[in-house]
């Protein structure tokens, strides 16, 4: 894939000039052919809309986990200025699906993230992502790869908990999976895939203690909040010099994630919000709504730093 999307810069530059300079109409073919020039030598059909689309579909966090088929009835318990924005920001998302070119899909895209902090008003945009997305989607993240422990433990072979059939279990219950070092060893050995085997080392690695947890939690921030700053600084450079060459199809790929699961934490606080005070709300009030459940997600428990799992709002 990183050879097909590197042949398409070459050809769609080479294009540039030859459609410019000789001002005549060109057939185009969707079928990139990359051959590799090292040993062992190989050749590869390569259709560049099909590349396309599997790169930017938008199945990503997010989506397998969180259904928001009732978003539209959520949207209307939207203040009347957040609704609007929120409507530009679905509508530069579906932009975004009708175009190819990498750099084009970064400057929709993140006029759909800016459009859902409109209420920042002289506050730093890159200050106010940086504050509030990282956290929101550390959890998402969080949540998504115990999804894939739970897949993994479904697929073992022995039984985990002698009263529950495996296809059965929950993700509260990996939580005491994980607590307990010699189940977890068990479920290893059990284990017939060697990539499975190695992905569940790491997972428990990650999530077998509270310590572990909020040290990937932190880490995913940190991440999270890098990528944010590279993406700004590329979006002004495409806008103030036209720059396009060499964009990473994977920085489309995180903003377009990172998106998604603003979408995912509004309609969840608001659900909840609502709960709360049947009213209209605005993005500011379910911002700092879910804001302050993640400030509350740590408490300290003696010396430890422990975790208030009811506080993960999209568990």
């Amino acid at each position: 894939m990183v050879a097909s999307s590197n042949a398409r810069k070459i050809l769609d530059k080479l294009l540039d000039i030859a459609l410019y300079s000789s001002k005549c109409n060109f057939k185009v073919s969707d079928t990139c052919i990359v051959k590799s020039m090292k040993e062992p030598c190989a050749t590869h059909d390569v259709s560049i809309l099909e590349m396309s689309e599997k790169t930017y579909r938008e199945l990503s966090l997010y989506s397998h986990r969180y259904q928001v088929a009732q978003f539209n009835h959520t949207i209307q318990k939207l203040e009347d200025l957040d609704k609007s924005q929120m409507l530009q920001s679905l509508r530069y998302v579906r932009l975004t699906r009708n175009i190819i070119s990498n750099e084009q899909k970064i400057l929709n895209l993140w006029i759909s993230f800016e459009s859902l902090f409109s209420w920042k008003g002289d506050a730093s945009v890159l200050g106010i992502l940086s504050e509030y997305v990282p956290k929101l989607y550390a959890q998402v993240a969080f949540l998504s790869r115990l999804d894939l422990a739970l897949q993994i433990v479904k697929k073992c072979k022995i039984k985990i908990i002698e009263s529950k059939a495996n296809k059965n279990l929950t993700i509260n219950e990996l939580f005491n999976i994980f607590a307990d070092e010699s189940l977890a060893i068990k479920i290893f050995k059990n284990i017939e895939d060697d990539l499975l085997q190695y992905r569940w080392k790491k997972l428990y690695d990650a999530y077998n203690s509270d310590k572990h947890i909020i040290k990937q939690l932190k880490k995913t921030e940190k991440d999270v909040s890098r990528q944010i700053r590279r993406i700004y600084f590329l979006r002004n450079k495409i806008s103030h010099t036209g720059f396009y060459s060499d964009i990473n199809p994977i920085l489309t790929l995180h903003l377009m994630d990172y998106v998604q699961v603003c979408y995912v934490a509004l309609n969840k606080g608001l659900l909840e919000c609502t709960q709360i005070e049947d009213r209209l709300f605005s993005f500011e009030e379910i911002f700092s709504y879910l804001l302050l459940k993640t400030d509350l997600l740590f408490y300290r428990n003696g010396n430890d730093v422990k975790i208030n799992y009811e506080n993960l709002f999209l568990l």
